[in-house]
């Protein structure tokens, strides 16, 4: 039993990690657009540091993303291309990563609005993607729950229609 057991009590903290770290990264992802957008508007306006950016959106952000984000700005007291490249190895998303290419050629110089706007459309669009696939889901579970309201309603006007014609009086009275 032992030598079954082990290897289970093995792999269970390591499923478990891997839990953890999948539901943080969904969380983060989700978030991720809305930190962008942030960034993105305050950088159009106006050149800002990262960190007064980064400081602004914290406020309005999940305990997971405000988490990494104090990490982030920790990071961004030793520079911002160290603080990119340790946010990129910590969360190593689609958006994150490609969001860090960007930020880093900023700091370089180079004026790249345009690579910005572009990654802010193409994060928007799967947000759209993701909605509409949720209110379809909704809209499916929606259906099936009035379908077990109906097959409810016409179960009582059957009973109820039999009991009439039986002439057993049940004490309910409709009309």
């Amino acid at each position: 039993i032992l030598l079954v057991a082990s290897p289970l009590g093995y792999k269970i903290p390591i499923i478990d990690m891997k839990e953890k770290i999948d539901k943080l990264d969904a969380i983060i992802s989700k978030e991720f657009n809305s930190f962008y957008s942030v960034v993105y508007y305050q950088f159009r306006k106006q050149n800002k540091m990262l960190s007064s950016v980064v400081r602004e959106y914290m406020p309005n952000a999940s305990p997971e993303m405000a988490f990494e984000l104090k990490i982030f700005l920790h990071n961004l007291e030793k520079g911002e291309e160290y603080a990119l490249v340790e946010l990129r190895k910590r969360l190593p998303l689609k958006y994150v990563i490609r969001f860090c290419d960007i930020m880093k050629v900023r700091v370089v110089g180079i004026e790249n609005i345009s690579q910005m706007s572009y990654l802010k459309e193409e994060m928007h669009e799967e947000e759209r993607y993701r909605i509409k696939k949720a209110l379809e889901r909704r809209k499916k579970q929606a259906t099936a729950m009035q379908a077990a309201v109906y097959l409810l309603l016409v179960q009582f006007i059957i009973v109820y229609w039999y009991l009439q014609l039986n002439n057993i009086n049940v004490g309910l009275k409709l009309w």
